[in-house]
């Protein structure tokens, strides 16, 4: 089923001036190099963004005011990049694979990917990990800057990409641009009889996941309507313990998650549940209905 009015059509956010929530400190992305030799900064980031760069300054902290460092391949330590506005700073780290304590073979053997992917990974040379050191306000032009600059250097160096949070490797390409689906994708895996959808990645927000758990032949409705839960809280709208959503007459109530806690580990989790008497399926299923989506 693919649903052609989405489900946020039905919803109208207004955009706060500032956002209910930031970026996580844990919050982090790494490139897997497929080069030993990395690109000089000036190939991957310029002010203006031309010739496929990424718009944006970069400089090494290692002192070095050199600026002949910027046309030299880069090395072993740390850079600051910053978006054009310099809301945006990230601290960008350079390591040896070995120095990181990088397992190739305990990536590919715990996730589900393609065999390019894997080949990827098992030819990772160097590790480049990026995490914040100031963001916008705005708090998603932030992310976006982070997904832009990570793909770009995949890229540029037959990479792949890690998004730990979202429990995820991602081919070169594929991490930006930047939209609500790549920074917070749903996942599903089969509990019992159900299919639990979920959220990966609103903790790089500081919020909780979100998941519910339908009958199989719901599991597309139900990523459809978490979707568009996602937008809204990604829209200045965060859920509430108590709250209620969806139609009316058959409403979802959040409630405390994460109770599986092999797989969550620890992660804070909200959970929509039903009233008595009534299942999720026929919740989401009503919500559908109610606004006439074909």
């Amino acid at each position: 089923m693919s649903p052609k009015i989405r489900f946020t059509d039905l919803l109208k956010f207004s955009k706060p001036k500032t956002m209910p929530y930031g970026v996580s400190g844990r919050f982090y992305v790494s490139v897997m190099t497929g080069r030993a030799q990395l690109p000089a900064p000036q190939e991957w980031v310029n002010p203006k963004g031309t010739e496929g760069c990424v718009a944006g300054f970069v400089v090494p902290l290692s002192g070095e005011t050199d600026k002949s460092r910027l046309t030299r391949p880069m090395e072993r330590g740390a850079y600051a990049l910053a978006s054009p506005d310099q809301k945006t700073v990230l601290k960008v780290l350079v390591l040896s694979k070995e120095e990181a304590g990088f397992h190739p073979e305990s990536c590919v053997a715990t996730s589900c990917m393609g065999d390019d992917l894997i080949q990827r990974i098992r030819s990772t040379w160097m590790l480049v990990q990026f995490t914040y050191q100031s963001f916008a306000p705005e708090v998603l032009p932030a992310v976006e800057f982070l997904h832009q600059a990570a793909d770009r250097l995949a890229v540029l160096t037959d990479g792949a990409i890690a998004d730990p949070m979202s429990r995820r490797y991602v081919h070169p390409g594929q991490f930006a641009p930047a939209s609500i689906e790549t920074m917070v994708p749903i996942g599903r895996r089969d509990v019992g009889e159900g299919v639990n959808v979920f959220t990966m990645g609103l903790q790089k927000f500081d919020l909780p996941e979100v998941e519910l758990t339908v009958d199989p032949p719901q599991a597309d409705l139900a990523e459809w309507f978490l979707g568009g839960v996602i937008e809204g809280i990604l829209k200045g709208q965060p859920l509430e313990l108590g709250q209620f959503m969806g139609n009316p007459k058959k409403p979802l109530q959040i409630t405390a998650g994460g109770l599986d806690r092999g797989f969550w580990e620890g992660t804070p989790a909200f959970e929509l549940i039903p009233p008595p008497g009534q299942t999720v399926s026929e919740a989401v299923q009503s919500f559908h209905d109610l606004h006439h989506v074909r």
